[in-house]
């Protein structure tokens, strides 16, 4: 699911189950901490990664105390992007597929793929 406003994230968190989310923290009609205070006051404990192009340390520090699991600042690159969405996964407990991942696990279906397609498990 995709979001372009705090409102739509607001929103689609309501309706879904997202894995991870990923927020930007400048946002049209707020920011992404305010939009993460209403996903945790919520209850839901959905692994969170900030995107953003607000470097400084102290919205850093921010982000880490309202609840977020890691903070990546633009530009990024997209490997060390999928490597910290691995690495959130991982920590949470949260094993699921990852676009562009090489290879990705999910313990809701007991599956594996590599590159896109299913996987054998070995031992």
């Amino acid at each position: 699911m995709t979001a372009a406003s705090g409102g739509e994230a607001t929103r689609a968190m309501a309706s879904g189950r997202p894995d991870l989310v990923l927020l930007d923290v400048m946002m049209p009609d707020g920011d992404g901490f305010e939009v993460l205070r209403r996903i945790r006051s919520g209850g839901a404990e959905v692994p969170v990664i900030f995107l953003t192009a607000r470097d400084d340390v102290p919205d850093r520090v921010r982000g880490f105390a309202m609840g977020g699991d890691d903070y990546v600042t633009k530009p990024f690159s997209l490997e060390e992007l999928l490597g910290r969405i691995r690495a959130v996964l991982k920590r949470t407990s949260r094993r699921v597929p990852v676009r562009g991942c090489p290879s990705a696990t999910s313990s809701s279906t007991r599956t594996r793929t590599r590159s896109g397609g299913p996987a054998p498990w070995s031992r």
